[in-house]
């Protein structure tokens, strides 16, 4: 006897709200790192030392915000209540800066 699959579900627009919320969070929480350590390593890096050290760092933290954009791009097609209007236009902004 063969197993029934199911369909996928879309989320409520409960759900898609609060899922919204949480990677809108995780995305300003990703872009201000970035621009602490950016600040942080223009007023401590002195050495190559330090400057191998933030490169890596800056490279972690570019692979999560890209994690992060991709994770909120497949957020926005499940919209459809158009609550992530705002937050798209944000995001491609950003997007496009990197």
């Amino acid at each position: 006897m063969e197993s029934r699959s199911t369909r996928p579900r879309a989320p409520s627009r409960m759900k898609y709200g609060n899922d919204l919320d949480d990677m809108t969070f995780a995305f300003n929480e990703v872009t201000k790192d970035i621009q602490k350590y950016v600040k942080k390593l223009d007023v401590s890096a002195k050495s190559t030392e330090e400057l191998e050290v933030a490169t890596h760092a800056l490279q972690e933290l570019k692979t999560r915000y890209t994690k992060v954009i991709a994770e909120l791009r497949e957020l926005f097609l499940l919209d459809k209540w158009d609550e992530s209007k705002k937050v798209q236009e944000t995001v491609q902004q950003l997007a496009q800066s990197i």
